[in-house]
């Protein structure tokens, strides 16, 4: 199992800037579970690997890449909650 270590920079009001090794992963508001996605996709990442973001030294989240990739961040009426990203289910190693 490999932990993947999230750069993050603010980018603009409620956003941030994610870097992995040094590769501009691009801006979100939901940084841990936006870069989750990316490296899965880039097949940087396996679901079971863990993934932290920091802001400088400072320990932000942390999450298996996999449950943070089939999560997002909704508002609305009923206020903020995490709600599953419709991603299709991904197989954790035992």
């Amino acid at each position: 199992m490999v932990t993947h270590h999230i750069d993050l920079v603010e980018a603009k009001k409620g956003k941030a800037r994610m870097f992995h090794n040094g590769e501009d992963l691009g801006v979100s508001s939901e940084p841990l579970f936006s870069a989750s996605r990316k490296l899965l996709a880039k097949g940087l990442a396996n679901p079971e690997d863990y993934i932290e973001t920091y802001r400088g030294q400072t320990p932000c989240c942390r999450s298996t890449v996999g449950v943070a990739a089939g999560l997002t961040v909704v508002e609305d009426d009923r206020g903020i909650r995490f709600q599953n990203y419709g991603l299709p289910s991904l197989k954790l190693a035992a």
